[in-house]
């Protein structure tokens, strides 16, 4: 590639052996700034930028240039992308597409989304499981391209040197069990129409954060199960594909690997477009016998000293089953009543997802909820 500037292309300024060009957004405080430090962004503060500017880059400067691209996957791109899809390929994608199903997640980035329940269900100091199957498809593709760079202050050549790509969908969903508040409940009930949040005014709307967040942060009185794709090294999760559970009792509920109360990365492959099946159960007051013998088989995973804040002398056990529901892939101790507001019993069930930089779909094709009370 070869690219050619020149002073007059807009607002070309020289600033500490670096070059910056302004194409209109960057104002006096722009101008005014003696630093390199330009966002090298083409929109709104939304976008992380401030206007529409190019640049810092060295003058005179030689070296390698890589770019990072997240787009759709080529057989999950409209058909009018050729020669990239086919006729062909895009009729096969479409048609395993067509099932029935709730859409938790779209295939788009920096974006949320829960389901509830139409009623709240009985979830403390009985026992309860929940069983649901499940999609995960249309993963984003993360493509690298890195080229030799060789640029004056007028010219511009790149030469691509390599390339790589790979499906990584992101970030991930929970199931969720949440005690929403009465202006909460307000909210879900009218559809948004003017509720508040009891306890500080704010609006609610039962989604939590976008990303990392997994549409479930920030909910409070929750715990969540979160099935996490996406390594987010500021949340310190572990590269792999993990299974968590989380729940910080009266507070926002976070998705930071620190806040979880257990995990594990030993997980079945289920990012592979075919329907998986999952399964939390939770029996309470087992008593600590119980809880050690699950300890002694393995399936306690990950557990931190958080648990102490929410097991109480006698506590119930949660436990995650996924496509083999006969061997628990997860569990933990937990007493409810630690987590759920005073005096209550039941709470609103349901799921949340979020995607970030990368998304996939996230559809929840089969979901049943029994208390036995």
């Amino acid at each position: 590639m070869d690219s050619k500037r020149s002073l007059s292309g807009g607002g070309w300024r020289v600033s500490g052996g670096w070059w910056v060009q302004d194409y209109g957004g960057g104002g006096p405080t722009q101008y005014g700034d003696s630093g390199a430090n330009i966002y090298n962004a083409h929109g709104g503060p939304g976008d992380f930028g401030f206007g529409a500017v190019r640049g810092p880059s060295r003058i005179d400067a030689a070296g390698t240039f890589s770019v990072v691209t997240v787009a759709p996957r080529g057989e999950d791109r409209p058909v009018d992308l050729k020669p990239y899809v086919t006729d062909v390929t895009y009729a096969a994608a479409t048609q395993a597409r067509c099932y029935g199903a709730a859409r938790v997640a779209p295939p788009r980035r920096n974006a949320a989304g829960a389901i509830w329940h139409d009623d709240r269900q009985v979830v403390n100091a009985v026992a309860w499981e929940t069983s649901f199957k499940f999609v995960l498809r249309e993963p984003s593709e993360r493509c690298k391209d890195v080229a030799q760079v060789s640029r004056s202050f007028t010219s511009e050549i790149r030469t691509h040197l390599h390339g790589t790509c790979e499906v990584v969908g992101g970030d991930g969903f929970a199931f969720v069990v949440w005690d929403a508040s009465e202006g909460e409940e307000a909210y879900l009930v009218n559809l948004g129409s003017n509720s508040t949040d009891d306890t500080d005014g704010t609006i609610t709307s039962g989604v939590g954060t976008a990303g990392p967040g997994l549409g479930y942060a920030g909910l409070t009185h929750s715990i969540a199960v979160e099935f996490d794709l996406w390594h987010n090294p500021l949340n310190e999760e572990p590269y792999e594909k993990h299974i968590g559970i989380h729940t910080d009792g009266a507070l926002p509920n976070d998705a930071h690997h620190g806040a979880r109360l257990a995990s594990t990365t030993d997980v079945p492959d289920f990012v592979d477009g075919k329907t998986h099946v999952g399964k939390v159960t939770f029996q309470p007051d087992v008593g600590w016998d119980v809880v050690a013998s699950a300890i002694d088989s393995g399936e306690c995973k990950g557990t931190t000293p958080r648990l102490g804040r929410f097991t109480g002398s006698n506590p119930g056990l949660l436990r995650v089953y996924v496509d083999d529901m006969d061997v628990p892939l997860l569990s933990t101790p937990l007493t409810v009543d630690m987590v759920l507001r005073m005096n209550s019993t039941d709470a609103r069930v349901g799921f949340t997802a979020g995607t970030g930089e990368s998304w996939v779909t996230v559809d929840i094709v089969q979901w049943n909820f029994t208390s036995y009370i």
